[in-house]
């Protein structure tokens, strides 16, 4: 599928809204197991990837999905086993908002994320010839800088609103290490699988991007009904599977498979246009939407002047690392 640099900036951008958009659903559906929900949402997802696939096979896989995968078995596999470890890590990570919210989470995540996910992303899927790791690097660093000035938020809106600092402290210390936990083992599982086997100049015997993506999501459904499944089995909880509390927390399901893996497929579809290098730290345009929809939900509500002034530079110099990293490969 041949798309312009610029559309394909945009389609990161996007990728970025619909990564961002999906998490508050955790925060709505009340009393459903979240177990019930993940594997609601990566079953949908992995449903309407490997529809898209098929339906516009002729132009994102002219080769064919079978011959594809078997000019590749090693790559499909990868993607397979990153897909899983992508779920699961994810699973974690919606714990964790669930009871800490979608600032608090995104906080932690984003400053390892974004370090991490360029790192390997560069070393892995290759730095294209007109930039440099510098100026990539550059960019992340402002997204970093964003990240810990909307964590500096968090700890001036606590104490405006004279939270506890030993409840503070004592969530943050169990959460936080649940979040290490998920970045140490998982968080870089998606930027991996699809650095080392997507197909790019760099990289031509891979997969097609649609493909590898497609691969992944096989293996993130998969882990979920095992891990999700059981652990409803365990609670004796599976026949919540489905019976929602509410109607809607269906739909919450769905479009939130749409938003993670439909997601995935636009940013693969990018990414070899973009280079992964620049298209991952671009994607964490996400963070701010997180931010965003936690603004909605009321977790800044009542802080004080201080707390609302550094999330608004915070979210500032996220739009100002995405613009840095746009146009990293303009000026050459």
């Amino acid at each position: 599928m041949e798309i312009s640099y610029s559309a394909a900036v945009w389609m990161v951008l996007l990728t970025s809204f619909m990564w961002g958009f999906w998490h508050q659903f955790v925060k709505r559906i009340s009393s459903w197991p979240l177990p019930a929900f993940m594997i609601w949402m990566f079953t949908s997802g992995a449903l309407v990837v490997w529809g898209c696939i098929l339906a516009f096979q002729g132009s994102m896989v002219p080769e064919g999905i079978l011959t594809a995968i078997g000019g590749a078995r090693e790559y499909a596999l990868l993607a397979v086993v990153c897909g899983a470890g992508f779920a699961i890590g994810m699973q974690i990570q919606l714990y964790v908002v669930s009871k800490m919210g979608l600032i608090y989470s995104t906080s932690v995540v984003s400053t390892s994320s974004i370090l991490l996910g360029t790192l390997f992303s560069s070393i892995l899927g290759g730095i294209p010839e007109d930039t440099s790791f510098v100026k990539i690097l550059f960019g992340a660093l402002i997204l970093l800088a964003a990240t810990l000035t909307c964590q500096r938020a968090g700890v001036e809106k606590d104490r405006h609103l004279r939270v506890p600092n030993e409840t503070i402290r004592r969530n943050s210390r169990k959460y936080l290490l649940i979040l290490l936990a998920y970045l140490i083992f998982f968080s870089q599982s998606y930027t991996i699988g699809m650095s080392v086997s997507v197909r790019t100049d760099l990289r031509p015997n891979g997969l097609p991007g649609p493909v590898a993506v497609g691969m992944l999501a096989v293996g993130a459904a998969a882990a979920v009904w095992i891990v999700c499944g059981a652990m409803l089995l365990r609670k004796g909880e599976l026949r919540l599977l489905c019976r929602p509390g509410k109607p809607v927390c269906f739909l919450y399901a769905v479009v939130g498979g749409v938003c993670c893996l439909g997601g995935d497929l636009l940013h693969n579809i990018a990414s070899p246009v973009v280079s992964v290098a620049i298209a991952w730290p671009l994607s964490n345009l996400s963070g701010v939407w997180q931010y965003f929809w936690g603004i909605l939900s009321g977790e800044f509500r009542g802080a004080g002047r201080r707390a609302k002034v550094l999330l608004g530079v915070g979210m500032s110099l996220f739009v100002l690392g995405v613009i840095w990293l746009a146009l990293a490969r303009y000026g050459n």
